[in-house]
């Protein structure tokens, strides 16, 4: 599945497919979306925003955080944190070297308010 649309994956979690080409070798990407029991929307990885996708995502709550997760999944960051500039943009270790324009933070060593819904691993630096 390829669009704009939001696809339910089960309660409160979200997730949208997107194609897109990458130095010209045809590939896919996903965004996750889960709605937090504060009604806040957390979104990891985010695609590229359709005016589709913008509607859907107020219909289901603010955005208050997106997550550019590693060296590879940044590219739509920048628009994302446009389109909701409420929003905190979290980053991968190192990728604020990558991409010093994205006005970003460094992802927490610990998910902080995202527990207990939400726990991670930080992985390797961006290099």
């Amino acid at each position: 599945m390829t669009s704009s649309t939001l696809v339910s994956v089960c309660e409160d979690i979200w997730q949208v497919r997107q194609a897109l080409v990458v130095n010209g070798v045809p590939a896919h990407t996903r965004m996750t979306v889960v709605r937090l029991t504060s009604g806040q929307l957390w979104v990891h990885s985010p695609v590229a925003l359709s005016a589709e996708l913008f509607t859907q995502l107020q219909q289901l709550g603010p955005v208050a955080a997106v997550v550019a997760p590693n060296c590879a999944h940044h590219l739509f960051a920048g628009a994302f944190i446009q389109a909701f500039p409420q929003a905190m943009l979290y980053l991968a270790p190192g990728l604020a070297r990558k991409r010093p324009e994205l006005p970003g933070h460094p992802l927490p060593e610990e998910p902080g308010s995202w527990q207990p819904e939400l726990a991670y691993h930080l992985g390797a630096a961006c290099r």
